[in-house]
């Protein structure tokens, strides 16, 4: 190889709009992700880094020499950018209590959050840009159909009229081929996607699920997801999602 191999990352995409949070689904994922630090894969370069969002970004600064994490808010959608060069991916060991600290209050960071819109598109922009120079595992939880900024989406599955008729395949099909782009963009810098969709209504899980097809990814998905109902079934998905064996990177040599 031309250089050494880039170190196990994983950055996490997570909704924290009114539904992620009535629905019990940030408690879950928090205490789930803090459970699994001990066996991620790659240890001690493990690196790991946190983004939500719900109508504007909210990056996590996990410099080691914090005693908590810093959020910053970017409320910019249609030029989207980074608040800080460095420190929004970290390696697990250096900053272990700071993330730590985030887990644990992510869930009551966000209790009296009542905003129901999602810009999952520019945070998938956002995410490219942390992830861009080392690739890695992306994971993505949405609860909410992304409705700001690029690659928004229509709720196009609640016209019944269309079950049954010449029609129905058109839900099948991607709307928006922004996620396409992204998932080429991805593959392009060895970022592997994958998505876990809790939307109470219509997902698009046509749109949606391009981003782990083109990328070597998985989608799990909740329907009308409740924290009583499907709290086992997520715990389990993500653990193995989260600490599986995996292969980062290989090199193939063909000789004639």
């Amino acid at each position: 190889m031309v250089r050494p191999p880039m170190p196990p990352s994983y950055f996490f995409l997570i909704d924290v709009s009114v539904s992620a949070v009535r629905s019990g689904l940030l408690e879950i994922v928090a205490k789930t992700i803090k459970s699994c630090l001990d066996e991620l894969p790659g240890f001690p370069r493990t690196q790991i880094g946190f983004l939500t969002f719900d109508s504007t970004l909210h990056f996590h600064n996990f410099k080691s020499s914090l005693s908590q994490p810093q959020m910053m808010v970017v409320a910019d959608l249609d030029d989207v950018f980074l608040p800080l060069p460095d420190d929004l991916l970290v390696n697990l060991v250096d900053s272990r209590h700071v993330v730590e600290s985030f887990l644990d209050s992510l869930p009551n960071m966000f209790h009296d959050n009542v905003n129901v819109e999602s810009a999952l598109g520019p945070a998938l922009k956002a995410a490219f840009m942390v992830m861009s120079q080392i690739g890695g595992k992306l994971l993505v939880f949405q609860s909410t159909l992304p409705s700001l900024g690029i690659g928004r989406l229509r709720l196009r599955g609640d016209d019944v009229r269309a079950y049954g008729t010449d029609k129905e395949h058109t839900l099948r099909v991607p709307e928006d081929p922004f996620y396409k782009q992204m998932a080429a963009e991805f593959t392009k810098n060895q970022i592997a996607v994958d998505i876990f969709s809790f939307s109470e209504k219509y997902s698009d899980i046509a749109s949606l699920g391009s981003l782990a097809k083109y990328t070597g990814g998985q989608v799990y998905h909740y329907p009308s997801f409740q924290a009583p109902t499907h709290e086992d079934k997520l715990k389990l998905e993500l653990s193995r999602d989260l600490t599986r064996e995996t292969a980062w990177e290989s090199v193939m040599r063909i000789r004639c």
